[in-house]
């Protein structure tokens, strides 16, 4: 019977690991798509941010070439 029951905290030690195991498995997993979906709003953010520079340069040129011309 004690052998039994040795047996039984044995495998169930075993499985433990297992699942722990498969735990931080999914947890690293899950922290990887967080921070790969975090990379990737920056990169958009970014280059919306580019986009919006580059236009207001644009206008800023196009308002300095205006003023050469009205002098």
């Amino acid at each position: 019977m004690d052998k039994q029951i040795m047996e039984l905290l044995t495998e169930l030690k075993k499985v433990i690991k297992e699942i722990k195991y498969m735990l931080n498995t999914f947890e690293r997993a899950q922290t990887g798509d967080l921070l790969e979906g975090t990379n990737n709003r920056t990169e958009s953010e970014l280059e919306c941010l580019n986009h919006r520079i580059l236009q207001m340069d644009k206008r800023i040129f196009f308002l300095e070439k205006q003023s050469i011309y009205r002098r």
